[in-house]
């Protein structure tokens, strides 16, 4: 584009400079406004810019303010990305009791089902039903501590309603059944 938008202009520096201000405020109206609404740097460009009267000087100073723009764009979008995992396992943390699905994750935090399941997977390292199995198991472990608390009762908690496929569950991913981890988590406590 710097290369047609110059010989466009048979290299005449004042309107190569008019088309590349029209072309970054094109790209400016294109980016989020929480991107551009904090960058003071183009503002000094733009200063900077006005002060350039070499074609070569003006191109390398351009590109490294698009760079600049980029790398803005795609910190936003990371933190963006970030804040959505954290909203996505707060509400899982604070609904893992419930019957909860992909799905109702998703939509809290208004996303495609498969874009969510992806972008999931990608950012903790484990799809939802691992997550959310594991999740129910560490909390099941601390529920069923309590001796009061019958095995059934502790499914109900962590939002299983078939007992059997609890203890299914629990002992393929601790390798002792409740019974056994209720047995040997009470007699630690005794010693």
């Amino acid at each position: 584009i710097f290369l047609w938008i110059t010989l466009n202009h048979n290299k005449d520096i004042g309107k190569i400079k008019s088309s590349l201000l029209e072309l970054l405020i094109v790209v400016q109206r294109a980016l989020p406004y929480k991107v551009t609404a904090k960058d003071i740097s183009s503002q000094n460009f733009l200063t900077h810019m006005l002060k350039i009267h070499d074609i070569r000087n003006l191109k390398i100073s351009y590109i490294n303010h698009l760079k600049n723009i980029i790398i803005n764009v795609q910190n936003s979008r990371e933190r963006e990305l970030n804040g959505l995992i954290s909203k996505a396992i707060e509400y899982i943390n604070e609904n893992y009791h419930k019957n909860i699905s992909l799905d109702d994750v998703a939509k809290e935090i208004n996303m495609s089902y498969h874009y969510f399941s992806k972008f999931f997977k990608n950012s903790i390292g484990k799809n939802f039903v691992d997550y959310l199995i594991e999740l129910r198991i560490e909390k099941s472990k601390e529920i069923l501590k309590d001796p009061n608390i019958s095995i059934k009762e502790a499914c109900y908690k962590i939002g299983y309603s078939d007992p059997n496929y609890f203890s299914k569950i629990f002992k393929k991913i601790t390798g002792m059944t409740p019974t056994d981890y209720r047995m040997k988590s009470v007699s630690q406590e005794v010693i």
